[in-house]
């Protein structure tokens, strides 16, 4: 069994392992088009991914597992 099950994306494209996923709150990002300048809201969802020097780290995924700003 790997030490690191779960995995989401960065927003440099890596596949980024890392031992817990835990949903802590839902939320918005905003997304734009690549069609025109238009852009929308879409959901995202904050979670604990671990804890690095004894503080919790957070971070910002959409419903693909991929990290956006929020």
């Amino acid at each position: 069994m790997s030490a690191h099950p779960y995995t989401y994306t960065d927003q440099d494209g890596y596949l980024v392992a890392v031992p817990c996923l835990d949903w802590l709150e839902d939320g918005v990002y905003w997304a734009d088009s690549e069609d025109d300048e238009i852009g929308e809201y879409l959901p995202c969802s904050r979670y604990c991914i671990g804890e690095a020097d004894g503080d919790s780290q957070s971070i910002w995924l959409n419903d693909d597992l991929v990290e956006v700003q929020a």
